[in-house]
């Protein structure tokens, strides 16, 4: 799935939120990116690009149709629970 990067102006807030990478100087309005999976959390998601591996950007950057928000929900990848986060 292809992600348009739509931004024109990134907060540093955006940024911190979520521990995100700054896209300023990495991603290009208007430029698509393949998404590789996303993190849905309370808040926020963060979006991993496979041009990217491992590093977060906030969805609020990306232009995010109805019809590819749906798709960004079947590559949700729950965050591993840790070890003491388990169910006993």
């Amino acid at each position: 799935m292809m992600l348009t990067f739509d931004a024109e102006s990134v907060r540093q807030d955006q940024i911190d939120w979520g521990s995100h990478l700054d896209p300023r100087g990495l991603l290009s309005v208007g430029q698509e990116y393949a998404l590789d999976y996303a993190d849905m959390r309370n808040q926020h998601t963060k979006i991993f690009l496979k041009e990217f591996p491992g590093k977060s950007f906030n969805s609020v950057w990306f232009d995010i149709s109805p019809t590819s928000m749906c798709k960004l929900i079947q590559c949700y990848r729950p965050k591993p629970l840790m070890r003491d986060q388990v169910l006993r």
